[in-house]
């Protein structure tokens, strides 16, 4: 994941550069380098790619876990899209477009996530949900408070979208390592969800713009649209899950490989284990006997017993080998193949 945002941040500073010096260019000279740059960028993809990826068997590989569709994922990048092309199309429609607001855009969206993610190491829950969709529903206020001309409202939704986009970027990166899912299967899923986004937003920016009477009736509208955006990052906002609600998932962590004491905080919140019982577990997983668990966590061995039967009848287990296989088999539903650990073998 920290490759793939570092490459992130360094494109997204570039392209702010080379945007901003598109500006000053001859009228006729940028329509050259707008169908020239993108035929140009698509030739070294597939050059890069016929050097990653010589074997086209590797390319398209069939993943070794069953193929999962990112739900959350497709539905933060819809949001994503529609928080952009609402405004956008309002925009386009009033005749305020302005590439400097992309170059600036570009800037911040990468020094942003440059501190959030790769220096603060937040994990993509909070990265995504705490500060990319109320910069978004900033951005909207904005439209709606200072009006479609703003040119704050404008650095705000540019620098919303491309910060998400950044993040996701790095998630898609961990979705395919450490889930075992094919890069075009993560890829192709939520890229269709944030250009059917977009789109649809477009559409919604252009009508609103035509329906709305009134500067009073356009805030409440934008007004609205930055509520709902809020209201669906809490209700995307899920630590349950690892393997889709990515809460313990921080770029930086060492080697970015899923250890036993990580899958062991997401069986305790799947099965609503108490701190104590995570500790317990996480004891036995590690190999140490109840004896040296009574003494770390200074208990009894009876407590320890009370929370066994407690634990085993969360995860409807009966022992101890019980629990060393069941989050083993969780561990290796996170983990690569070169990561995985070894089932243990069954009683017999």
């Amino acid at each position: 994941m920290t490759p793939t945002l570092t490459f992130g941040i360094a494109s997204a500073l570039a392209t702010g550069v080379l945007s901003l010096g598109i500006t000053l260019l001859d009228p006729l000279l940028r329509w050259v380098v707008a169908f020239v740059l993108p035929a140009f960028i698509v030739l070294l993809f597939y050059c890069a790619k016929g050097r990653v990826f010589p074997d086209q068997k590797v390319l398209y590989r069939e993943s070794a876990n069953d193929l999962f569709i990112p739900y959350r994922f497709m539905a933060t990048s819809v949001t994503q899209g529609l928080a952009l092309g609402i405004p956008l199309g309002f925009l386009s429609f009033s005749g305020f477009l302005s590439q400097m607001l992309d170059s600036v855009g570009y800037f911040f969206a990468a020094a942003l996530a440059l501190l959030a993610v790769l220096v603060l190491q937040m994990d993509f829950n909070r990265s995504i949900y705490q500060i990319g969709f109320p910069l978004a529903g900033a951005g909207l206020l904005a439209v709606g408070m200072l009006g479609p001309s703003s040119v704050m409202a404008g650095v705000l939704q540019v620098t919303g979208f491309l910060y998400l986009d950044l993040v996701l970027w790095g998630l898609g990166s961990y979705l395919i390592k450490n889930c075992d899912q094919p890069a075009t299967w993560v890829a192709s899923c939520p890229s269709t969800a944030l250009m059917l986004g977009r789109a649809l937003g477009i559409v919604v920016g252009s009508v609103a713009l035509q329906a709305l009477a009134d500067s009073a009736q356009v805030v409440v509208f934008f007004c609205t649209l930055a509520f709902l955006v809020l209201m669906t990052a809490l209700l995307l906002t899920n630590n349950a899950n690892m393997r889709t609600g990515w809460g313990f998932v921080r770029p930086g962590d060492p080697d970015e490989a899923t250890d036993s004491y990580r899958t062991c905080e997401v069986v305790a919140q799947d099965f609503g284990l108490t701190q104590r019982e995570l500790e317990i577990m996480y004891s036995l997983i590690e190999g140490k006997s109840r004896k040296e668990i009574a003494e770390d966590l200074y208990i009894t061995s009876n407590t320890i017993k009370t929370h066994l039967h407690n634990l085993y009848g969360k995860l409807d287990i009966h022992s101890e080998s019980d629990l060393k296989a069941f989050v083993a088999k969780r561990e290796r539903m996170f983990s690569t193949e070169e990561d995985a650990v070894p089932l243990p073998p069954e009683e017999v």
